[in-house]
């Protein structure tokens, strides 16, 4: 038994097989003490996939104390996220109360996934995680589209959360609004990370607007919306 092993950091990729093993062992409750639980590696695409994310987070939540001091996930640059769903329902067991920094970067993330996750944020079991990263080439923008609508549906404020994700090319006018909307109702910070990621110049930046997005923010300004003050300009001055 482990029960006194606070960090667990595995440097080679770990298979679903493999995960399975490390998910019995939480569901016996022989590594409750774990603070950090770091899965991610530094290649993309290799490892654990659904299936053994799946049989983590069922692990947890089956158990009888979860991972009660867990603070720090870390799943960047596996498959893990096709089984992202299953975190958002860990995170409502309450079997994680700790948990504050998540890391799903280029984890293969599905619009089941995000579903899952914007489940988590609506219901207002992110409240307590200061820093969420997000990527996927995989989810749609209708899936982010219903991920960003869980913040502005919620009845939580989510204050401390930093968001940091790359989304869909080109939003469209309900997207940037609902972006806008729900930084104006404070469900997120208006410094989280909205990163727009433009394959055709390689290159990864902040929120880009264009006209549509400008005509957005314009608009919520003139109503009495938005402070300029709340946002950085994308020549770097800040505005206000």
């Amino acid at each position: 038994k482990l029960r006194s092993l606070s960090r667990l950091k595995i440097q080679f990729p770990l298979e679903d097989a493999e995960m399975i093993l490390l998910a019995e062992a939480v569901r016996r409750g022989n590594l409750c003490g774990l603070e950090c639980l770091d899965l991610g590696h530094s290649r993309h695409g290799f490892g654990i996939g659904k299936v053994g994310m799946e049989a983590l987070m069922g692990a947890i939540a089956e158990s009888d104390v979860g991972l009660p001091f867990l603070e720090n996930l870390n799943m960047s640059n596996t498959f893990a996220g096709e089984g992202g769903g299953s975190l958002g329902r860990v995170l409502m067991s309450e079997k994680v109360p700790r948990l504050s920094v998540i890391d799903l970067q280029r984890s293969g993330l599905t619009d089941e996934a995000m579903g899952g996750l914007g489940e988590a944020v609506r219901s207002g079991a992110m409240r307590k995680v200061s820093s969420l990263k997000l990527s996927s080439d995989r989810v749609s923008p209708e899936g982010w589209h219903e991920f960003i609508s869980a913040f502005v549906r919620s009845h939580h404020n989510l204050p401390s959360i930093d968001v940091e994700w790359f989304y869909w090319l080109n939003p469209d006018r309900s997207r940037t609004e609902l972006i806008f909307e729900a930084l104006s109702l404070g469900k997120f910070p208006a410094e989280s990370s909205l990163c727009s990621m433009e394959y055709h110049q390689n290159k990864i930046g902040p929120l880009v607007l264009d006209e549509k997005g400008v005509e957005v923010l314009s608009d919520r300004v003139r109503r009495g919306k938005e402070s300029w003050s709340r946002f950085r300009l994308s020549d770097g001055v800040e505005g206000g």
